[in-house]
């Protein structure tokens, strides 16, 4: 059993790696230049330019994204391109709000889901069962 688990365990990694390279490139794919985004349409050219270098967006794709997973490696998930703040403190406050509602929408999907299957498996293949199907 605990080689299982462990076995499990491993075969996360590859799958941890891969989502976070897929969102990592859709992020530059759908957002476009951080830099130009971040300073909008009051920056000119050189200082596009500058602010692309003091974040590292001057590098090889790879290089940023080995970066970027060295760092959430070590707790560091950046600057908010929006507010400026650190990330992970702004995700851990606003984590109990969040936690409170995950919650509240697990209970109302089980007070409302749990019924409508023993309806709808005890008029299995009757009106309510493909009613509630729907």
């Amino acid at each position: 059993m605990l080689t299982y688990i462990l076995k499990r365990l491993l075969q996360t990694i590859p799958v941890l790696l891969g989502v976070s390279l897929i969102t990592y490139l859709l992020i530059f794919a759908v957002a476009g230049d951080p830099a130009r985004l971040a300073l909008g349409v009051r920056g000119d050219q050189a200082t596009v330019e500058s602010l692309r270098h003091e974040m590292g967006l001057d590098d090889p794709i790879y290089v940023q994204y080995g970066r970027f997973l060295w760092r959430a490696l070590h707790g560091d998930l950046g600057r908010s391109f929006n507010t400026g703040e650190a990330v992970l403190p702004a995700i851990w406050q606003r984590f109990p709000a969040t936690f409170r509602l995950g919650v509240v929408a697990l209970l109302v999907s089980m007070i409302i889901g749990i019924p409508l299957g023993l309806v709808s498996a005890v008029f299995r293949n009757r009106w309510p069962d493909h009613l509630l199907r729907i």
